[in-house]
């Protein structure tokens, strides 16, 4: 749960430091760098939204505690989509990257510009 809010607020090496990046990168590129401060802001405040739900989750004393029925399936599930979301950051960002720009031209959106590419 940790890591998948960790992802959220955008924190790398997660992908959703990718994610929150490329929406910065193009706000500023856009001339929007005052709503591109307005996120980061809002961002760090949700960092402490997000770890106070960790904290509870690690911290807080369980209200009864029933032994032996843990679910080992849906443990495992869960250890390898936060793997998933660690890993797809590392190894396959501009992979993503690349596919995403290939999907809007697909549907007739021309890619965005830098103004320096343009010169």
């Amino acid at each position: 749960m940790v890591v998948f809010l960790v992802s959220l607020t955008g924190i790398p090496p997660t992908i959703g430091f990718n994610g929150k990046l490329a929406l910065f990168y193009a706000g500023v590129n856009g001339g929007l760098t005052w709503l591109v401060v307005i996120a980061g802001l809002n961002s760090a405040l949700s960092l402490f939204y997000y770890f106070r739900v960790a904290k509870e989750l690690f911290l807080s004393q369980a209200e009864e505690e029933k032994a032996g029925e843990g679910e080992p399936a849906l443990g495992g599930i869960i250890a390898a989509l936060s793997a998933a979301t660690v890993l797809t950051s590392l190894l396959f960002s501009d992979r993503m990257q690349n596919w995403s720009d290939a999907g809007s031209e697909s549907l007739g959106i021309p890619p965005i510009q830098d103004e320096e590419a343009k010169r």
